[in-house]
């Protein structure tokens, strides 16, 4: 083999020797940072978890709540006046809101799980023909959109980040223009 011949040879295995513990790298990184992997039928597990809980706050179902809700539990929500804790703040927080809006309705649009937690885009909907804080029944209807981010551990909910439209449920309520 001539000089030429042999460099091109030496050169394409160091590429594919650097490619190859290069990607290597990549892929523990990407690990590193990911966390440890989990397996997909515990992410669906858990997907159907937090579409359980969305059916339960509706029906009330406290039951179902002090099943799958962790006695330390927190909703963090910076819209809420009183704190969400366990079960008990759950049942309290569905008791405060059905009244006001009572044909309320949670379209679920989607659904991410990754590692312990899910996230979830939906909506909520309804007919305010209750008292809600200090506003009077005002018959008018909402549709806005939240993102729900729930924590899981050994298949009970231990956290949750809400995010609503707040701002543009007081506008659709009259409330502020």
């Amino acid at each position: 083999m001539n000089f030429s011949k042999t460099l091109l040879v030496t050169l394409t295995l160091a590429s594919s020797i650097c490619l190859t513990a290069c990607h290597q790298s990549d892929t523990k990184t990407a690990a590193a940072v990911a966390g440890p992997a989990v397996d997909s039928k515990v992410l669906e597990a858990n997907k159907q978890l937090t579409r359980d809980y969305f059916q339960a706050f509706l029906k009330g179902d406290t039951a179902w709540m002090k099943a799958h809700i962790a006695p330390t539990f927190i909703r963090h929500d910076p819209g809420l006046d009183f704190e969400v804790k366990g079960p008990e703040g759950v049942a309290k927080l569905h008791d405060v809101l059905m009244p006001a809006f009572p044909n309320m309705v949670l379209p679920l649009e989607d659904f991410v799980a990754e590692g312990d937690k899910v996230l979830v885009r939906l909506r909520v909907q309804g007919d305010q023909t209750g008292k809600f804080g200090d506003m009077a029944p005002s018959g008018k209807h909402v549709d806005i959109g939240v993102m729900d981010l729930f924590q899981i551990k050994d298949g009970v909910l231990v956290e949750h980040w809400a995010l609503l439209d707040n701002f543009g449920m007081l506008k659709q309520l009259g409330a502020i223009k």
